[in-house]
């Protein structure tokens, strides 16, 4: 598995599909070796494993939960890693199919409905990369306690922009889009707001608002 790893993080690979049996040791440190060498990949588009049984263990290992969930929590930790905005960033923007099956075509994975939402962002192929850092950004980055100080440290100017894509609908566990006002007043409780009402429009603007 190392050797797959090295050869998956090389820059001048064009492996667009992963494909793996069920060998008898693939255990979880060789899983973190794969999904970590995936996460630098810009070619590899969809991932199959054939078995009976698929267990990530990759980020946080715990014993209490399921299989599936560690599954879910890998997945998402490779393609939309909302801890930071700078794991965000540099997830996996391309890994777009993810499956798990017997062999005979029956699956052993269903992914959740947010994980789907969030493997058909990176399926794109029409949208950049900073396009889908955005749709992820505004799908699931800004729920909870999301980390702030990227943010903080903008410039006022900048300000309506972010509350525009906080305001707008995040996904939640079950696929579905709802409001989130909780992100909009953690953002508002911890911004300067002082400097954002001294903000005036530019004299440029004004001009062309005015009938002619």
């Amino acid at each position: 598995m190392e050797e797959i790893g090295r050869f998956l993080s090389r820059n001048d690979i064009e492996l667009e599909c992963l494909e793996f049996g069920p060998p008898p040791d693939f255990e979880n440190e060789k899983m973190d070796i794969l999904f970590r060498s995936l996460q630098n990949n810009r070619t590899v588009r969809k991932l199959t494993f054939f078995g009976r049984r698929l267990t990530l263990g990759v980020i946080e290992s715990n014993d209490s939960k399921s299989d599936l969930c560690r599954t879910t929590d890998a997945i998402m930790a490779l393609i939309c890693n909302t801890s930071t905005f700078e794991s965000l960033y540099r997830s996996n923007h391309v890994l777009g199919m993810f499956d798990a099956n017997d062999g005979r075509g029956c699956k052993i994975y269903e992914a959740p409905p947010f994980v789907k939402h969030a493997l058909e962002i990176n399926k794109n192929c029409d949208a950049s990369t900073n396009q889908k850092l955005r749709t992820k950004l505004q799908s699931f980055y800004f729920r909870e306690e999301y980390d702030l100080q990227p943010f903080l440290a903008m410039k006022s100017v900048c300000v309506p922009s972010i509350l525009e894509m906080i305001a707008n609908s995040t996904i939640n566990a079950e696929g579905e889009e709802e409001d989130n006002l909780s992100g909009l007043y953690r953002f508002i409780r911890n911004w300067n707001f002082p400097d954002l009402l001294i903000l005036r429009p530019q004299p440029r603007g004004i001009k062309n608002m005015r009938p002619q």
